[in-house]
């Protein structure tokens, strides 16, 4: 099973002893949940939320830290938690950000050990990175957070092939906090990288959650390709009415044209992680309203590109034939390698009848 996002929440400026941190909403049991928190006077937590651990708390300058906590969910967490300081030094100044996922394994949540580094001996930056850890489980969700004083209007840019997930300043001594994710795969190797549009001293802390065993994962069409000719039966968008769960012959793509040698474009969701196992590809074939007529189809699968036909790298072609007026759905085995599981596209094109 894929480690998948299951929302986060954040704050705005905080200056108190007392934070009353949001968590993002539709935890459920054995999610797991990442607090992040950004303070510019360090702070001496007497209270902690029950269950949660603390991943790294690396120092720099004097009184800035940037903390991470985490814990598996049990399910009863509520919409906060709270943390209490003692006051003794000032009151805690900064921001939060809070992350939940699915999918991680329920005994084994950390791949690898965390890293930390608190940059104490760097001079400012726009291009913070990660210490560099070593994952030994394929497709881990890797996890960089970043944490700085900064100033008003900092913003980040995820590095290469990463997701951003939070983006943080808050007005009040300008702390600031960044987090982004990555799906490792293969296991190896690997250092999280942002770029910042202003330099700061940023500390950073690096995590990779290993995925649970098993699972099924669905993509589906999200977005129009080119069309030559096709329309939906309703709305505007083929996608919309080729996304079912449920086949309905009510929801279909029609051709005002001829329709032999005519085909349709549609892009599909991002997978979490690359394909493994059985892959399948599942269609309901187009098929003709009036006249009771067989026909054969081509279905291709694609890899990136752009909406153009043929564009990006062709994955598989498959050939169907002597389809019938009430074509039932069909499920397609995928044999070919994928590398971009997050760039696929499907062409339909209906052939010679």
């Amino acid at each position: 099973m894929p480690v998948a996002i299951r929302g986060t929440a954040q704050s705005g400026a905080v200056q108190n002893t007392t934070w009353n941190v949001a968590l993002p909403s539709g935890i459920v049991a054995d999610d797991y949940i990442i607090i992040a928190i950004m303070v510019d006077m360090r702070p001496n937590w007497t209270t902690v939320p029950s269950g949660f651990s603390l991943i790294a708390s690396p120092t720099w300058d004097g009184n800035r830290q940037l903390f991470v906590y985490a814990k598996k969910a049990t399910g009863s967490e509520g919409s906060s938690v709270q943390f209490v300081s003692d006051g003794v030094g000032g009151t805690p100044t900064g921001v939060y950000g809070s992350i939940a996922y699915s999918g991680v394994d329920p005994t084994t949540a950390l791949d690898v050990a965390s890293t930390s580094d608190d940059r104490a001996d760097d001079a400012d930056t726009t291009a913070p990175d990660a210490p560099s850890q070593t994952t030994v489980t394929d497709q881990a969700m890797v996890i960089g957070i970043f944490g700085a004083r900064t100033v008003s209007g900092n913003t980040g840019t995820p590095g290469g092939g990463a997701t951003e997930r939070l983006d943080i300043v808050g007005s009040i001594q300008n702390a600031a906090i960044y987090i982004e994710e990555l799906v490792k795969t293969p296991a190896g190797a690997i250092a999280m990288n942002a770029t910042m549009t202003v330099a700061s001293v940023w500390a950073a802390v690096q995590m990779a959650l290993r995925p649970a065993a098993g699972g099924v994962q669905k993509v589906r069409p999200i977005s129009d390709g080119a069309t030559d000719g096709f329309s939906p039966s309703t709305g505007t968008e083929l996608f919309a009415v080729l996304d079912e769960e449920t086949p309905s012959d009510t929801d279909y793509v029609d051709s005002i044209l001829t329709p032999e040698g005519k085909k349709f474009r549609v892009k599909l969701g991002v997978l979490n992680a690359p394909p493994a196992g059985t892959r399948t590809l599942k269609i309901r074939p187009y098929k003709h309203v009036s006249g009771g007529e067989q026909h054969n189809a081509i279905v291709r699968l694609y890899e990136g590109g752009s909406s153009a036909f043929g564009s990006g790298t062709l994955v598989q072609t498959f050939n169907l034939t002597n389809l019938d007026e009430i074509a039932d759905t069909i499920s397609l085995a995928i044999t070919g390698t994928i590398t971009k599981y997050w760039d696929l596209w499907v062409e339909y094109e209906v052939d010679v009848v």
